[in-house]
């Protein structure tokens, strides 16, 4: 059926066909936390077709296929926010502001101020021994949750979301701190 046609026709055809439904999937899979991140999931999940154009030709299923990419491509911008959130440092409205306005004193205001060592220690004193533990563990030796999970006997889940306590704890003292 597609083998007689060029790959450009052949994509042609697949996105006049399916681009409007694979939209409305990853608009409904992403759930409106980030509505701009639609257009790129269908944009991105058309590119790989392109890519795959010869062996999609052959394909069984390629209404399968696409929404399986488009799936997959959600699942990237979900990964691609919880790092970017992972490494994230929220800071005092008043640096933020300056950060926003380009103020040429802001590294007299951080860096002079701020010895980044007596801060960490002073930020860790603060967490109770579990938590310096698990800080330890999780962030300077890079355990995987799976290990934190055998050494300290709790499920998958459980380290999980003590990490999450932890990182949102230490958010809040650093917030205190600036």
């Amino acid at each position: 059926m597609y083998s007689l046609k060029t790959n450009g026709e052949f994509l042609e055809e697949i996105y006049r066909s399916h681009a409007n439904r694979i939209r409305l999937f990853c608009k409904k899979l992403l759930r409106g936390h980030y509505t701009d991140a639609t257009e790129e999931c269908v944009q991105n999940t058309f590119l790989h077709a392109g890519q795959q154009a010869n062996k999609l030709k052959k394909h069984p299923n390629i209404e399968g296929w696409l929404y399986r990419t488009s799936r997959n491509q959600v699942n990237n911008v979900f990964r691609k926010c919880y790092i970017q959130q992972k490494y994230e440092v929220d800071l005092h409205c008043d640096v933020a502001d300056m950060l926003a306005c380009g103020c040429p004193f802001l590294d007299e205001v951080l860096f002079p101020s701020t010895n980044l060592s007596k801060l960490v220690e002073e930020l860790l004193n603060k967490l109770n021994s579990r938590e310096q533990a698990l800080y330890e563990d999780y962030f300077k030796q890079h355990l995987s949750i799976l290990e934190l999970s055998a050494k300290y006997s709790l499920s998958n889940t459980a380290v999980t979301s003590r990490i999450h306590r932890l990182r949102k704890k230490i958010k809040h003292l650093l917030q205190e701190v600036l």
